[in-house]
């Protein structure tokens, strides 16, 4: 049985398609980063003005992306409930990461708690303030905010 050669039997393109995904993973695990491989933060969501919404914050930075979650309690039952991370603080608040569409609504069961997740390709760096919001949405489009969270980095690890 006679040799095909890969480039001919498959052609450049094809070549490219197999042995180009395996050259970036080589030159990406030959990287001299001096960044953290992950970073873990944490908060605590505390009530605003005159609401009894409370809850957990949580944000895992991992390869360029980040996946918050938030966990609401002492929430209205049954209803929904907005939430995003951001730049700066609970105070001081900056700009939506990733983009207010990215984080899904928070469903409250009969008890007033809902958990929620979001992946945003954007990644929390150290020395920086995060926080998470957490507001009801308003029919006229508004939001009315009810809960925010400072996040702390908690861990980081070696990359």
């Amino acid at each position: 049985m006679k040799k095909i050669p890969l480039l001919t039997r498959f052609g450049f393109a094809g070549f490219s398609i197999l042995c180009l995904p395996a050259l970036f993973l080589g030159f990406a695990a030959c990287s001299t980063s001096t960044e953290v491989g992950y970073s873990f933060w944490e908060g605590t969501l505390v009530p605003l003005g005159d609401h009894m919404e409370t809850g957990l914050a949580a944000a895992v930075t991992q390869f360029g992306r980040t996946e918050a979650s938030v966990e609401i309690r002492q929430a209205e039952a049954d209803a929904l409930y907005g939430w995003y991370l951001q730049n700066g603080t609970c105070d001081m608040g900056g700009n939506i990461l990733g983009g207010v569409a990215s984080y899904p609504l928070v469903q409250t069961d009969e008890a007033g708690t809902g958990n929620m997740s979001a992946l945003v390709s954007t990644r929390l760096r150290p020395g920086s303030a995060y926080a998470v919001r957490v507001y009801r949405p308003l029919d006229s489009g508004e939001e009315m905010p009810v809960a925010c969270g400072n996040l702390q980095e908690s861990t980081g690890g070696g990359g």
